[in-house]
């Protein structure tokens, strides 16, 4: 219901979760992508991480790979030589359902 998706959106997802191969892979839109996260030098700890990470995950910007977040945040919005750019706008949303994914999974653990 409403009232437990906004509970599930403002509470913190327990990002450390995101490095157990199991429960990374049940993830909607990173589940295939946990091989991809290990390579990053940096833990996906925040929601301006995971937006990163999702745009990264995308043809246009694989180049950015293992770079530190501080590299990758100069680039990572903008269009490649090509055209390609995933929106940033894009990217906050995918995150918050991320992370609202992490937190229903957690959940239903207990």
């Amino acid at each position: 219901d409403e009232a437990h998706l906004t509970e599930l959106m403002n509470r913190e997802p327990n990002w450390a979760r995101l490095y157990e191969r199991d429960f990374c892979e049940q993830l909607i839109h990173i589940g295939n992508h946990y091989d991809t996260l290990i390579k990053m030098p940096e833990a996906v700890t925040s929601i301006p991480r995971m937006m990163m990470f999702l745009a990264i995950i995308r043809p246009g910007k694989r180049h950015l790979i293992g770079l530190p977040w501080q590299e990758v945040a100069k680039t990572i919005w903008d269009a490649t030589e090509d055209g390609y750019t995933f929106k940033k706008a894009h990217g906050c949303a995918y995150a918050h359902l991320v992370a609202v994914h992490i937190n229903l999974l957690c959940e239903q653990e207990l």
